[in-house]
């Protein structure tokens, strides 16, 4: 009888692996689009924004935290994924 279990951690580290790999490659591109947005919206004078503005600067920083947490996540699921079943 082969032992299945073994055999699906494996692949669920690999996939964990290249979830993780593709993912932060792609958060690069992340990077230049928040640069773009901060400058648009004049993020980097604070006295010439209103409270709203500065909310959606706030908003606009926290893209790049929350897609690794989605990648984290993902990744995290696929190794539950293929361990629990």
């Amino acid at each position: 009888m082969v032992n299945t279990k073994a055999q699906s951690t494996g692949l669920a580290i690999l996939g964990f692996i290249f979830v993780i790999i593709i993912g932060f490659m792609s958060i690069n591109f992340l990077f230049n689009e928040v640069d773009t947005a901060r400058a648009a919206l004049s993020c980097s004078s604070p006295a010439s924004i209103s409270d709203g503005m500065k909310l959606l600067c706030l908003t606009v920083d926290a893209v790049i935290p929350y897609w690794i947490w989605i990648i984290l996540s993902v990744a995290v699921g696929l190794i539950l994924a293929r361990v629990l079943l």
